[in-house]
């Protein structure tokens, strides 16, 4: 069989190939000739994914540039009621010795799911990450210099994203439907970083997942 290799999605594909939590995004689903190795377009969007994706950004965008060596990309997880700078701060301050910045801390997805009461059952992912940097305490203009630039890079890996669902890297052919909205907030001095926080969502259809079958509760 003739898989084209030189593809956009193809190349990140290959790139998260060595991560463990890529597993959900690797398994390949070999078409026809014409067609290159994919992703199965209609899985479900596990938490492990988007770690992956994200992760791969992290380590592809020049001002991160993270790596297992320098490490510029750190997840967290956190309730709805645990969003405040306290339950952040303990985070990086756990991780001081080994994070460089700039860097990203992803945040864990929330979710939530839509039923129209009839045929149409959705997934909805409200996602967020932060791009935070080291700004000297009591100089202003340090700190605003820091906000703006932890804003361009988060814009510029929003960008990213779009293109992504554009070109349908991560959407597939309607796996993912990324919303129109994005949101952005400034985040005060934080273990002596501040920087921007970013907001994003997307669905996938659910039909499947959210229909009862009965094999699932064969004992």
């Amino acid at each position: 069989m003739n898989i084209r290799p030189k593809t956009r999605r193809y190349k990140l594909l290959q790139t998260l190939r060595n991560s463990d939590e890529a597993r959900a995004l690797l398994q390949m689903e070999r078409v026809s000739t014409n067609h290159e190795a994919i992703p199965n377009l209609y899985s479900q969007m596990r938490h492990s994914e988007y770690t992956a994706y994200f992760r791969n950004i992290a380590s592809l965008h020049p001002a991160l540039k993270h790596s297992e060596e320098e490490m510029h990309f750190a997840r967290i997880v956190l309730s709805r009621d645990e969003l405040g700078n306290d339950n952040i701060a303990e985070f990086i301050s756990s991780l001081r010795s080994r994070i460089h910045p700039p860097f990203m801390l992803l945040v864990a997805y929330d979710h939530g799911y839509q039923n129209n009461g009839g045929d149409q059952r959705r997934k909805v992912y409200q996602c967020a990450f932060l791009i935070l940097d080291k700004a000297p305490g009591g100089d202003f203009d340090a700190e605003e210099a820091v906000y703006d630039s932890t804003e361009e890079i988060g814009e510029q890996i929003l960008a990213y994203i779009l293109h992504d669902f554009e070109e349908g890297t991560m959407s597939g052919n309607g796996r993912l439907v990324l919303e129109n909205e994005m949101g952005g907030e400034k985040i005060g001095r934080v273990e002596g970083f501040t920087g921007t926080r970013f907001t994003l969502s997307f669905w996938q259809n659910y039909n499947g997942p959210l229909y009862h079958n009965p094999q699932n509760w064969t004992i």
